[in-house]
């Protein structure tokens, strides 16, 4: 129990269940002030919401039992600090698992899981902005190009064909590499009607809900969709091979002008032939990766060594002046 809440601590934002996930539903992951998990996180944390369907959290709110007191800093970061995890779940450490967030944005991503099978219903990399219980953000490549078909993958959840990923603090990578009898994009989930601002310039889109920021690039370009059920939240790119760079960002770093002026300055190379990303952010560093090798940080290999369910936890402290954090402890 005591590892179930400290998991679904980490990955809660104001209350709110999100993350990367390896069986979503368009259920789960448009409506999460609905889910079980926002109940659970309720009675635990005091923040969220409680929904209809309730069966593990009834019994939970008849029992005694109470989370581990540090789980409450895990769903709740602090002001000024930003909280970073890597572990694993499944057989054989099939998940492999990377989360970053501040109190104003969260960003998760399974890290080369199953990289170019065909996916079933694994949410790869999701961003959940605090200011709005449906501020959450993702890329994917569709299962099916059937709008609310029965399929699995499907429209939204899962992916065709899985991307290879990877994340570094505040900065997600994904190349995409599909099949010619799959569906010829990729699309962005990007619900602006929530957003305080937002702003579509060139191959970047961005958003600000309150005091928490995103950012979305794609190297094939990124149209917005004008007809149909997800006019104004679908954002598509064409091709089977394409590069996504999703990056978080907070008021507590930088004004909202600040952080689209950096990225929009970033140096970004895609080569799509032998399918390799690398990208230069200012405060941020490099970082490149590619189909079959590792993530890669101002030259030096990243592998993810934390091969264990047991998370490792580090809060670090947030530098006033830049992007760049401090280790505070871990």
């Amino acid at each position: 129990m005591d590892s179930i809440f400290q998991m679904m601590a980490l990955h809660t934002q104001s209350g709110l269940p999100a993350g990367t996930m390896g069986r979503c539903y368009d259920k789960d992951i448009f409506a999460g002030p609905a889910s079980e998990l926002a109940t659970l996180c309720h009675f635990a944390w005091g923040d969220g919401f409680v929904s209809s369907g309730n069966f593990a959290s009834t019994m939970i709110a008849l029992s005694d039992y109470i989370p581990p007191e540090e789980t409450g800093a895990y769903a709740s970061v602090p002001q000024g600090r930003a909280l970073e995890t890597s572990y694993t779940q499944g057989h054989e450490h099939a998940g492999k698992l990377k989360l970053y967030k501040t109190s104003e944005a969260q960003l998760s991503t399974v890290v080369d899981h199953k990289t170019g099978q065909h996916g079933h219903q694994q949410h790869v990399q999701d961003v959940m902005l605090a200011g709005n219980p449906y501020a959450r953000f993702w890329v994917n490549h569709p299962g099916e190009t059937q709008v609310w078909g029965s399929g699995r993958p499907s429209y939204w959840s899962g992916n065709g064909i899985l991307p290879r990923a990877d994340q570094s603090g505040p900065v997600g990578l994904m190349i995409f590499n599909g099949a010619e009898e799959e569906a010829d994009f990729t699309h962005l989930y990007a619900p602006l009607h929530v957003c305080d601002e937002h702003e579509l310039t060139g191959n970047w889109l961005f958003a600000r809900v309150k005091d928490g920021f995103t950012a979305f690039f794609a190297a094939n370009g990124i149209e917005p969709l004008q007809t149909g059920c997800f006019a104004g939240v679908e954002f598509r790119s064409e091709g089977h091979r394409n590069a996504w760079l999703t990056i978080t960002g907070s008021a507590q770093t930088e004004t909202f002008a600040e952080f689209k002026a950096r990225l929009l300055a970033s140096k970004i190379s895609w080569n799509s032939e032998a399918l390799t990303l690398s990208v230069e952010i200012e405060g941020q560093g490099s970082l490149s990766l590619n189909w079959e090798g590792d993530l890669k940080a101002n030259g030096e290999r990243v592998s993810f060594e934390n091969l264990s369910p047991v998370p490792r936890i580090g809060l670090k402290r947030l530098d006033q002046s830049c992007s760049t954090q401090e280790a505070a402890h871990v």
